[in-house]
């Protein structure tokens, strides 16, 4: 007699990372990942960009924080520009497939950040400026 066939639900670690990882932006989780962000409960991770809002605490500003883990502790100027880029791609494939993220980013704006994920926290390397360039943190940009 045929077996019937068997649903396996896959769950992907992130090190370093303890909020609810998403890989496409559609479904429950997808609609759980919007109301974590709406409200700051919790940082989302869609693909490989942690999305996290500040709602508490002295430094909450309510901006969502889109954060970029460096595939390195010492990016180049170019290497740090194409982490930033295909982030944002993966961001901009997330709001043309559903506009209610789009509308998250538009309600609370954004602050894109590059960091280093050491395992046990992260340093910020970079984040872009409102005119779209690379800013680095004091002492973080190598060449």
């Amino acid at each position: 007699m045929p077996q019937p066939a068997r649903s396996y639900a896959t769950l992907r670690v992130v090190t370093g990372f303890g909020g609810l990882v998403v890989d496409e932006p559609i479904g429950p989780r997808w609609d759980l990942a919007l109301a974590l962000i709406a409200s700051g409960e919790d940082s989302v991770m869609l693909r490989s960009v942690e999305l996290r809002r500040g709602t508490a605490g002295p430094l909450a500003d309510g901006v969502i924080s889109v954060i970029v883990r460096s595939a390195t502790s010492r990016p180049t100027a170019g290497a740090a520009r194409a982490e930033i880029e295909l982030a944002k791609a993966n961001l901009a494939s997330a709001t043309a497939a559903d506009p209610r993220f789009q509308d998250l980013l538009d309600q609370y704006g954004s602050r894109w950040e590059l960091v280093d994920d050491y395992g046990n926290g992260t340093v910020l390397l970079a984040h872009v400026d409102d005119d779209g360039n690379l800013a680095w943190a004091p002492g973080r940009h190598f060449e």
